[in-house]
């Protein structure tokens, strides 16, 4: 095959996602032409079986098509997260779709993470340690089952990762990741502003909303209120996904923004502005505070002290419009007791004894709210009593609670590696600092007052373990290049000479 046969077999291969998108949106609609007939025929038995039929199909050829197209696999993953979390499903129905669809999406890019070799290399190889030392908490955790599910979760997407990382050399594989997740952000971003037509009580909730009408009885009776007002939670579980959602969206949104044409910057200007509209009625502080801190060490870093002060500038002249137009800050500050930010210092209290009595090993893998069916909890009312499902709200602490202290050091290590080796060198080749501000600063921040920065599991945790899986090959490969380099200048000496230059 001459140059410009390869030339057009790539060309072709690029073409390819393209022409599925259009082919499965016409079968698409076709298939809404057959079903909605049935439907008003009342044939719901023929309609349900079509519909199961083409569902099968579809993900068999999705399947297919993420296992020859790996970089596309991101998307199938985070959706699948971002659906898991609609309020709709049922728990026994919840937790098939979880599974099923990691399962099926990922196990089939394992064989590829494994003949690819990263997974014996740098910080891949040190991940696979700590998730050995995760399977041995299984023997000792308080919640088995639970730990054996996530670790099962975590190791088969991490390593779809790996299998998706080993295909990845520049800054256009990264954009192109990048953009796959970006159609997934729309997406939920869309559904999110269509929920807003929703009845009221299916897409907002209040704070009562989550206890049951015997505990805000007692609680009054106590003297205990039950302050707040009325969140947009959407179609999710709660208001907090609304929150992670935007996070996301947002961070990836101005990642793209120096990458793209003109045409796309204005949609993605619409989808950040949606995203931060429902993150607004949502309630949901924390993310706001994670973006602004990340945006702002963005600015920072990009223009000195003059981006430090124009910064200044925009917060006090905003501040001062607000105020001067009547906005009463402390109504809302105040709201939800923000002195113990809304009840989390009380609980981390508690769970900062129990990680001191067991701070090596911990209480078992991702166990979390387990440790919260205990006597001596001291927040009785809410819902504390779901076991590991209880969050902790505090990523750091989920993991010390996990897998103890000296293993959640390694995880730290591990994590955050390949940063301090890029912002090490000068030089930018894939253009992943734009990530470290946008995406992976606000996740650690707001790591500290929600289970974020997990291993690659949920909406924001899947997130971060992709940046890492990135930032570590980046590492890996610029690392390569710089002993290839000096290895080549050390042949370019005189023996006499070479000999006392470090080979590393």
């Amino acid at each position: 095959m001459n140059k410009s046969d390869q030339a057009i077999f790539i060309d072709l291969r690029r073409k390819q996602p393209q022409r599925t998108a259009v082919f499965a949106t016409a079968a698409a609609f076709l298939l809404i032409a057959v079903v909605f007939p049935l439907l008003f025929c009342r044939l719901y038995l023929p309609a349900a079986g079509l519909l199961g039929v083409a569902v099968l199909v579809a993900l068999w050829k999705a399947v297919v098509f993420t296992t020859e197209h790996r970089e596309w696999v991101v998307l199938p993953i985070w959706m699948t997260f971002a659906i898991i979390s609609v309020s709709f499903f049922d728990d026994a129905v919840r937790a098939p779709i979880h599974y099923g669809l990691l399962t099926i999406f990922c196990v089939p890019l394992l064989p590829a993470a494994f003949r690819s070799g990263l997974i014996r290399r740098g910080g891949y190889r040190l991940y696979i340690y700590y998730i050995g030392f995760a399977a041995f908490s299984v023997c000792y955790s308080i919640a088995p089952a639970y730990s054996l599910a996530r670790l099962y979760e975590s190791a088969v997407v991490i390593l779809a990762l790996i299998a998706v990382a080993s295909e990845v050399n520049g800054k256009d594989d990264i954009d192109r990741i990048l953009a796959h997740l970006f159609l997934g952000c729309t997406i939920i971003t869309a559904l999110m502003m269509v929920s807003l037509v929703l009845p009221h009580s299916l897409s907002w909730v209040s704070p009562e909303a989550s206890l049951e009408p015997s505990v805000i009885k007692q609680m009054h009776s106590m003297g205990v209120s039950v302050d707040g007002i009325e969140r947009f939670q959407s179609i999710f579980s709660g208001p907090n996904d609304v929150g992670a959602l935007m996070l996301v969206t947002i961070g990836v949104g101005l990642t793209r923004w120096d990458r793209v044409k003109s045409s796309e910057k204005a949609l993605i200007a619409v989808v950040i502005a949606c995203a931060a509209l429902c993150g607004a009625l949502a309630d949901s502080r924390s993310p706001f505070v994670a973006l602004a801190i990340g945006t702002a060490l963005f600015v920072v870093w990009r223009h000195g002290l003059r981006g430090l002060l124009a910064m200044g500038a925009l917060v006090t002249a905003t501040c001062a419009l607000l105020v001067a137009t009547g906005h009463d800050f402390s109504a809302y500050t105040s709201r939800g007791d923000i002195t113990t930010l809304t009840g989390r210092t009380e609980m981390w209290a508690f769970v900062v004894k129990q990680i001191a009595s067991h701070p090596i090993l911990g209480f078992g893998y991702e166990v979390g709210g387990a440790i919260f069916d205990n006597p001596y909890f001291p927040l009785w009312w809410g819902p504390w009593d779901q076991g590991p499902h209880v969050s902790v709200h505090n990523g750091y602490l989920s993991h010390a609670i996990g897998v103890g202290i000296p293993v959640t050091l390694f995880w730290l290590y591990i994590m955050l590696a390949p940063w301090v080796f890029t912002f090490s060198r000068s030089e930018d080749r894939w253009q992943i600092k734009r990530l470290f501000f946008f995406l992976l600063v606000p996740i650690l921040v707001h790591n500290m007052s929600e289970v974020m920065a997990d291993d690659a599991i949920g909406i924001v945790g899947f997130f971060f373990g992709l940046l890492w899986v990135l930032g570590e090959r980046y590492r890996l490969v610029i690392a390569s290049n710089e002993r290839a380099a000096a290895a080549r200048h050390r042949a370019t000496m005189p023996r006499a000479v070479a000999v006392f230059v470090p080979s590393e």
